[in-house]
């Protein structure tokens, strides 16, 4: 079957109310005003004007109410480590390492990366 710009068009129609679902589930600075701009194939934008932060999803949002679980669990069986992460831990180690790497860059708070 021959990809045209409207049968890609016609499957991407039919996902978006599937990524509707799916962009609830995390937290939005800004909410996006549509899943899917297909208006220039074969270029897509999804998520039009939504701005989100990644590391706020991964591990900040989950403080208040999953602080008592792991957020990542870590073994080795090449050295016989393992060690569980709990979510604030996680994040009492990522921090130092956000913070450095962002400086290096020139990326301060509040810039999209």
């Amino acid at each position: 079957m021959a990809r045209t710009a409207s049968s890609i068009a016609g499957r991407s129609s039919t996902a978006t109310p599937f990524w509707r679902d799916e962009a609830k589930l995390i937290d939005w600075q800004t909410p996006f005003s549509a899943v899917l701009d297909y208006s220039k194939p074969p270029f897509a934008r999804w998520f039009v004007g939504g701005r989100t932060n990644i590391c706020h999803n991964a591990i900040d949002r989950h403080l208040a109410t999953r602080g008592d679980q792991n957020a990542l669990i870590y073994i080795s069986t090449e050295t016989g480590q393992a060690e569980d992460l709990h979510v604030p831990r996680a994040r009492r180690r990522s921090e130092p390492l956000r913070r450095r790497c962002s400086r290096r860059r020139g990326v301060g708070r509040g810039d999209r990366c």
